[in-house]
């Protein structure tokens, strides 16, 4: 009886290895993601996350390009190019211009976008059959929304009366979230400012025409931009205002309270979308989703740095408090 030396069977489990590995890497699928801002890891691990958990791993049978628009104007149609010059097999967008920009350079490789309007932002047709390369998860909430989260206002700061609303009014469907913001004023026995910024660097200017607010409302419009966030939170806390915004992000970097979709369940569901493109779906089999997980995000630091006292039942409607 031979004994074969251990040595030898190492070698060989190498090889075998490296020959697996070879195997993935010969022929990976391409996913490309184009970011309209900066990079934002919370949202991308998570698509990684799922991505995984559908057997998808990057560096072994997926290779996933990055690329970031760093809100540079013109910048995303070039970074678009240079993602479908490369023969990606999809593209994740995570905005409606990041969208438009990838659609601009091809109608055959299949793009998802996360948010935007998927018909007022021309992205498709038909929200059941996009019936083009193009299908949306879209962060694009019902107008309802921004009287809710007036309605946590008012249960945040129950002596509250008089609320300025910041709004750029070249965002489509404005109109209709400061209707229905209007109307839950009515009921809450307030009054609102609506306040447009004009051009979008302009924050300090809008901040400067608000007449006596006791508290500010952000409509949901494009806030992708780190300065643009650090204005507003630094207007913000320099007036002593609390302010109630429509993602987590602005609430983790010090501001008051956030209503808003649940950013990173868009991206779970993303990886959903491109497992099943990869394994043959079309967009057009793909119907646009519209947000269904909602989250309310208090900062407490913050509200004790304005004085205020949270009531103790709102706390318990939040998912995440910040302490």
């Amino acid at each position: 009886m031979h004994t074969i030396p251990l040595v030898f069977l190492l070698a060989v489990s190498l090889c075998l290895c490296e020959n697996s590995e070879a195997t993935q890497l010969k022929n990976p699928r391409r996913i490309g993601i184009l970011v309209r801002g900066m990079p934002s890891p919370e949202f991308t691990d998570q698509f990684r996350k799922s991505l995984g958990e559908q057997g998808w791993i990057d560096g072994h049978n997926i290779i996933i390009e990055e690329r970031f628009g760093e809100g540079r104007k013109g910048r995303l149609l070039e970074l678009a190019k240079e993602l479908v010059s490369i023969r990606t097999d999809v593209i994740v967008a995570n905005s409606a211009p990041a969208a438009r920009a990838v659609m601009a350079v091809t109608n055959t490789i299949p793009i998802i976008a996360i948010g935007g309007n998927p018909v007022a932002d021309d992205l498709v047709a038909n929200t059941l059959r996009p019936e083009s390369n193009v299908t949306v998860l879209s962060l694009s909430e019902s107008p309802e929304i921004s009287g809710k989260r007036l309605e946590l206002l008012k249960q945040a700061i129950p002596s509250i009366t008089r609320v300025a609303v910041l709004l750029w009014p070249d965002v489509r469907n404005h109109e209709h979230h400061l209707k229905h913001t209007r109307e839950a004023a009515k009921m809450l026995g307030m009054s609102v400012q609506p306040v447009e910024l004009e051009r979008p660097f302009l924050i300090e200017n809008a901040f400067s025409r608000m007449v006596k607010p006791q508290a500010v409302l952000i409509l949901p419009f494009a806030m992708d931009i780190p300065y643009q966030r650090g204005m507003i939170l630094h207007y913000a806390a320099k007036k002593l205002l609390p302010t109630v915004y429509t993602g987590r992000n602005f609430v983790r970097q010090g501001g008051f309270m956030s209503y808003g979709p649940v950013r990173t369940h868009a991206w779970k569901r993303a990886a959903t979308f491109v497992d099943k493109i990869l394994k043959g779906a079309r967009p057009a089999d793909l119907p646009v989703e519209r947000p269904l997980h909602y989250e309310l995000v208090i900062n407490l630091k913050t509200a004790n740095s304005f004085g205020l006292t949270v009531a103790p039942e709102l706390l318990l409607q939040a998912n995440e408090v910040i302490k």
